[in-house]
């Protein structure tokens, strides 16, 4: 056989297993991101997140506090400023450990801004709604492409 069709056979092989582990992922993130949804309404997130420390990074920042800084000199945060910010970033935290294989030092800001902008709209809907909130990013995280 050519040198050639032998290097266009490995490569479409490693094109179809690239799809099926795609498909595979997409498949595994929906399962979790439904648990994560399920226990979100079913328990206290307040306890389960109650030693986590406020979101910091991507370029966003998870705060109770309204005067935390907007900008690092460089380049500006998304800011999240809710007295729901220790579930928010115990949210963001699940989410980033259920798409660890896709982040990566680029898409990390697309993605992280995506949740941010999620519980800002919805914070701005129903600032008093806490699952609500985590329910919007869970949402947004159900539909991005990253």
């Amino acid at each position: 056989m050519h040198a050639s069709k032998k290097v266009r056979r490995k490569c479409k092989f490693f094109v179809i297993s690239d799809t099926f582990v795609q498909k595979k992922r997409k498949k595994m993130h929906k399962e979790e991101l439904k648990l994560l949804r399920e226990l979100i309404v079913a328990q206290d997130v307040s306890k389960l997140s109650e030693n986590t420390e406020n979101f910091r990074g991507a370029d966003i920042i998870v705060s109770d506090d309204p005067e935390c800084p907007s900008s690092n000199g460089w380049s500006d945060y998304i800011r999240v400023i809710t007295p729901f910010c220790r579930e928010v970033s115990w949210l963001i935290l699940q989410l980033k450990d259920i798409f660890r294989e896709e982040l990566d030092f680029v898409n990390k800001y697309h993605f992280y801004g995506a949740m941010a902008e999620a519980a800002n709209t919805a914070i701005k809907k129903d600032s008093n709604n806490r699952n609500a909130v985590l329910v919007a990013m869970i949402e947004r995280a159900e539909t991005i492409e990253i």
